[in-house]
């Protein structure tokens, strides 16, 4: 994580409240917001945040609740922080086969 962004934050949205390219160009421009995906089910949009403290997850939570409804969850660990996307190797096998 960033230096000086030790609070990880997952943001659910659902019910938007203004036209989706509105909230879309909102979440571009707040560089908080270090991920966002527009998702099916009940919820519109999983956001995720890297911020300072408490503070910034508070204000953060502020610009974002006329937008739309929320629900916040902060990262207690991340055992699988991140993982490169590779395929398979029976995948690999699979394909050569059908060239």
């Amino acid at each position: 994580m960033a230096i000086g962004r030790g609070v990880l934050v997952f943001i659910q949205v659902s019910e938007l409240k203004v036209p989706v390219s509105d909230f879309e160009q909102l979440v571009k421009n707040d560089l908080d917001i270090i991920e966002c995906h527009r998702v099916t089910g009940t919820v519109g949009y999983f956001l995720k945040a890297a911020l300072a403290d408490m503070d910034s997850m508070r204000l953060l939570i502020d610009r974002l609740i006329p937008y739309g409804h929320l629900n916040t969850s902060v990262v207690l660990t991340s055992p699988v922080p991140s993982r490169s996307i590779l395929p398979r190797i029976n995948e690999m096998e699979d394909h050569g086969a059908k060239s």
